[in-house]
């Protein structure tokens, strides 16, 4: 009998690429794999092995308690053989429910949570949180995150130790055709990622701006948009399938990957798209923090950034545009991609669950 693993989500389930790689790969190695998430209003596209928790409360206690008891009677129902909890918004399920169903709990997390930019200042938040996770993690049998760094730093916090697995695109065979005088940025587009920064650097900047996601700034950056009078020089590309990121990073000529250094999670980030530009070609502009510092030592594939000011990032897109650091930088991406890759990363996570 093959074994059961049910990963939680508070997102759609379908947009998670970090969760929909680690699904594809214990299926290809025999596991039935289920993700669970949470839709609001009509589901979308039916999926095979994705289940959508339908819910009414969007934000605030309320929907955590909604997602948590749906998501609590569906896995009473169902053989459970390990879940993987995805951050501390699902971890009380998942360890309540690991216990009714002798199961194993996997903790996966993707940023050091209480630490993120919503909660800077929200004290009371913050506190919950954290004893949330002090209830929490020690119960769990395997943990992960994204970045050495959060990993040191949640051991550090909750004595437990976590295993780094890292969000990387497999790789493939990038179109050397010429590329358009083009940013991109990928991502959701929320507060504390540079992106009403960026925006206005665009009046130093003789190329174009493509936007690949949405997310709670949608619309205020749409409106400072037409207010700086950029509608011609920024292109909101909205949500795309990862196979469309692949066309539009292959065409553009430097990947922004920006953050508010402020927060202590975005200071010990790994952000996805830090891999999907190397895999792209593609040279990038980022910030100047631990993680990204010490991965550019192995392969210098980004210009770092010490701060967010609108005119430090216009000329540091213009620096990297310059021929001869621009093809610098490029060599080093197709460097990187052979050692940075998911094939690499997914023998971690057969060796991870192996080991449990």
């Amino acid at each position: 009998m093959n074994k059961r693993l049910y990963i939680t989500v508070t997102n759609d389930g379908a947009s998670d690429r970090r969760m929909n790689r680690l699904a594809s790969l214990l299926r290809r190695h025999n596991w039935t794999v289920i993700m669970v998430g949470r839709i609001f209003d009509q589901a979308k596209e039916k999926q095979a092995d994705l289940v959508q928790l339908k819910c009414k409360n969007r934000k605030g206690p309320a929907a955590y308690w909604e997602y948590h008891r749906k998501l609590c009677r569906y896995l009473s129902s169902q053989r459970v053989d390990m879940i993987c909890a995805v951050d501390y918004d699902t971890l009380p399920a998942g360890v309540l429910m690991s216990r009714r169903q002798k199961a194993k709990l996997i903790f996966d997390s993707h940023e050091f949570f209480e630490e993120v930019p919503e909660l800077l200042g929200r004290h009371f938040k913050k506190w919950i949180w954290r004893r949330l996770a002090q209830w929490g993690i020690p119960q769990s049998d395997l943990r992960w995150t994204v970045s050495q760094e959060i990993a040191e730093a949640l051991h550090h916090r909750y004595g437990q130790p976590f295993e780094v697995i890292r969000n990387m695109p497999s790789r493939y065979v990038i179109d050397e055709e010429p590329r358009d005088r083009a940013l991109v940025y990928l991502g959701v587009l929320n507060e504390g990622r540079g992106l009403p920064q960026l925006i206005k650097a665009m009046h130093k900047l003789d190329l174009k701006l493509w936007l690949i996601g949405e997310g709670d700034l949608s619309d205020q950056l749409r409106a400072l948009v037409l207010r700086e009078g950029l509608s011609g020089q920024v292109e909101f590309l909205g949500w795309l399938p990862e196979a469309e990121h692949r066309k539009w990073l292959g065409r553009a000529h430097v990947g922004v990957n920006l953050l508010d250094t402020q927060s202590t999670s975005y200071r010990f980030s790994l952000a996805n798209k830090f891999f999907d530009y190397v895999h792209a070609g593609l040279p990038q502009l980022t910030m100047n923090l631990p993680t990204y510092s010490r991965l550019n030592r192995e392969c210098e594939v980004a210009l770092l950034l010490d701060d967010l000011d609108p005119a430090a990032i216009a000329q540091g897109i213009n620096e990297i545009c310059t021929s001869t650091r621009w093809q610098a930088l490029h060599a080093q991406t197709m460097l990187a991609q052979e050692k940075w890759n998911w094939e690499i990363e997914a023998s971690k996570v057969l060796a991870s669950i192996e080991n449990m």
